[in-house]
């Protein structure tokens, strides 16, 4: 923890110096903040300081737990690209572990800092009052969602009985201090503050109700945080009432028309989505360049990962999301030449270059909201919501209705999360939540195309909802360095 704040008092110590600031006036570990929260634009850079971390480090965690889920096979290409996920052979020392945790929790500093300081900054109208308040209630968004991403990936799920357990959540920072070592709060204690979060930037941001295509949080995108928070905690009623609200505003219709739902993929349409971060050639999301990466050498693709065949067999010939989700493409694996089923969310050429794999990060997509409905209210006992938001969904995509009930119904919820959200970083947090186990099964083309030895770490891999491995470890540096963490069990 310490090493991660040192890194963000490094950032914000330059912008201080940039203001000719001497360093020497002040101890290593204390923060130059004096000429760095003077106006309402000083919190526009910070705000939008905190946009571009998000952006710089969308996709990091989401392919990696996709990548770990039953979604996808490794194919003879991959090199080991992302392997301790595929394998499950993490390490607490991994790089791509720590830095995820490592920078989340930097970006979590700086959002303290600002929290502290947006309030003391003197304006001089009622506009830039506004303004600042604004900026603060998306810094407690932001904060929200950054500890509901850390409370998915690095703690066990949620349950009455384990919630006030100590050590189980997260490490709970709320002010900035780089002398700070503490210890993991309970899970109950980690969603109070995510609620409380929400709940001040609902309050800051009521006049800002948002609309399609948002770069930014607005109260919509709260709403849709709080739902997928609840969602995640187990909080059925808040969970639905939550995504209700943001259906119900009628902000963000669902498409049915198949080519503005391809261009919501391929060119970033403004189209049900509730937040989609700004994105350009120069301002580049991480990409996903693994599932359909295009060799200029031989003119085919040459993924690392592919789409196991059972998914690919949930789409209905008549789902619009068939032919834009997916795509049958030529391929080369070191096995030869094939035509091959390949993840086509996130297809290249969209920003400039034609081997460019930029994207907008979509934080958040109506389409997720009505399955956090349907979910949330067959978990409340009210089947026929659940069926009506399962079916407005369905409907939209050109496949029929669903009249399943009981546990067949609960059975096409989690089938049409797979239809709807496949590769956007969503299965393994949904295993988790569900008490469900990891089974590889059916890969495209049998064995041809995919890394198979060892078979049970590869295409049939099959491990228990309650192995260790599907929450990952605290990073090893930073409980080296404050003794107070206590690590996950399993490493």
């Amino acid at each position: 923890m310490k090493q991660i704040y040192k890194i963000t008092l490094a950032m914000v110590a330059a912008v201080s110096l940039s203001s000719c600031e001497n360093l020497d006036q002040d101890p290593y570990d204390s923060v130059i903040t004096k000429n760095a929260f003077k106006s309402a634009n000083d919190a526009r850079y910070w705000r939008d300081g905190f946009y571009k971390t998000l952006r710089d480090n969308y996709s990091y965690l989401e392919k990696r737990t996709d990548i770990q889920s039953d979604l996808l096979n490794a194919t003879t290409n991959f090199e080991n690209r992302e392997g301790f996920f595929q394998t499950w052979t993490i390490l607490s020392d991994h790089a791509s572990i720590s830095n995820v945790w490592k920078n989340r929790y930097k970006l979590l500093a700086d959002i303290n800092l600002s929290i502290e300081k947006f309030p003391t900054i003197v304006t001089t109208t009622a506009a830039e009052q506004a303004q600042v308040n604004q900026y603060l209630g998306e810094a407690y968004a932001i904060r929200a969602y950054t500890y509901l991403q850390l409370v998915q990936r690095f703690c066990p799920q949620y349950t009455e009985a384990n919630k006030d357990t100590p050590d189980l959540g997260l490490p709970l920072v709320t002010r900035y201090d780089v002398k700070l070592l503490p210890a993991r709060a309970t899970l109950a204690q980690t969603f109070e503050l995510i609620y409380s979060d929400i709940a001040q930037a609902r309050t800051l941001l009521a006049s800002r109700v948002g609309g399609q295509g948002s770069t930014i949080f607005t109260l919509d995108a709260v709403r849709a945080l709080e739902a997928r928070a609840a969602l995640s905690k187990g909080d059925y009623s808040g969970a639905y009432d939550s995504a209700k609200a943001v259906i119900d505003s009628g902000r963000y219709p669902l498409t049915s028309n198949a080519n503005t739902l391809e261009a919501i993929w391929r060119t970033d349409d403004r189209a049900e989505s509730i937040v989609q971060l700004f994105t350009s050639a120069n301002e580049a999301t991480p990409d996903y360049s693994h599932y359909n990466y295009f060799s200029q050498a031989n003119r085919k693709y040459i993924p690392d990962y592919i789409p196991s065949q059972w998914v690919v067999d949930l789409y209905e010939d008549t789902d619009l999301r068939k032919d834009v989700y997916l795509k049958a493409l030529p391929t080369s694996f070191k096995t030869g030449n094939f035509t091959t089923v390949l993840v086509n969310k996130y297809p290249r050429g969209s920003y400039g270059s034609a081997n460019s794999y930029v994207h907008a990060a979509k934080l958040f997509r109506i389409a997720e909201q009505y399955l956090i409905a349907a979910e949330a209210a067959y978990k409340n006992g009210h089947s026929d919501d659940a069926k009506n938001y399962l079916n407005q969904l369905r409907h939209a995509r050109g496949v029929a209705d669903i009249t399943a009930t009981g546990v067949d119904l609960f059975e096409a919820i989690k089938k049409e999360r797979i239809r709807e959200l496949a590769f956007e970083g969503f299965r393994l947090d949904d295993l988790k939540r569900w008490g469900d186990p990891v089974r590889r099964h059916d890969p495209q083309g049998g064995v041809s195309y995919i890394t198979k030895d060892p078979a049970d770490q590869y295409y049939q891999l099959n491990k228990a909802a309650n192995d260790p491995m599907l929450i990952w470890p605290i990073p090893l540096n930073d409980t080296d360095i404050n003794k107070n963490i206590k690590q996950n069990p399993g490493y």
